[in-house]
């Protein structure tokens, strides 16, 4: 079959010429899916794998982490700790603090790109022992800046009480970074 241009678009997929580009290959006896005995192999391989996974529990659920407005404004001991300075190449500890009163931690995301880093905490909401009460929910995490300069940390985190599912504030903290050694 010839997948040739026609007046600039793909016979196949009426879409712009390079996107098909190429002849259709045929499928091998090294491409087909398994069959008898192989079959049940990749499937028990694949539940042996999968069974090591620690999936969340259906009655859990994962969420970004609430901050009530007023742990920033009073200073408190559950301010986010952020410290101003780093060294290149060493982990730095931060710790954040979320509230809800029925939820646990569920790990901090941090993603570091250059002088900048982004920390995303959440927690696990749960069915059970629930309180009326937002209680605090520690998160420790390390973030690595691999040069020195001026750098800033970037705490993605939720406003609505009980949290989101996505993050819908954020504060930036400036990070001087001095070189190693």
């Amino acid at each position: 079959m010839d997948v040739s241009p026609n007046n600039g678009d793909s016979l196949m997929t009426g879409l712009p010429y390079p996107a098909a580009r190429g002849r259709m290959a045929r499928p091998t006896s090294a491409h087909r899916a398994p069959s008898g005995p192989g079959r049940f192999f990749v499937a028990f391989a694949a539940v042996a794998v999968l069974g090591c996974i620690d999936p969340i529990d259906p009655d859990e659920y994962r969420i970004v982490g609430h901050i009530p407005p007023e742990v920033f404004a009073d200073g408190g001991k559950y301010e986010p700790q952020i410290p101003g300075w780093a060294t290149a190449g060493v982990p730095l500890e931060i710790a954040i603090w979320t509230f809800h009163g029925c939820a646990e931690d569920a790990g901090t995301e941090v993603a570091e790109s250059g002088g900048s880093a982004v920390a995303t905490p959440y927690i696990v909401t749960l069915e059970g022992a629930c309180t009326l009460i937002n209680k605090p929910i520690e998160h420790r995490t390390e973030v690595v800046f691999p040069s020195s300069g001026p750098s800033e940390i970037v705490l993605r985190y939720s406003r609505v009480g009980g949290g989101s599912w996505k993050p819908n504030a954020t504060r930036v903290y400036d990070v001087m970074v001095h070189p190693a050694g």
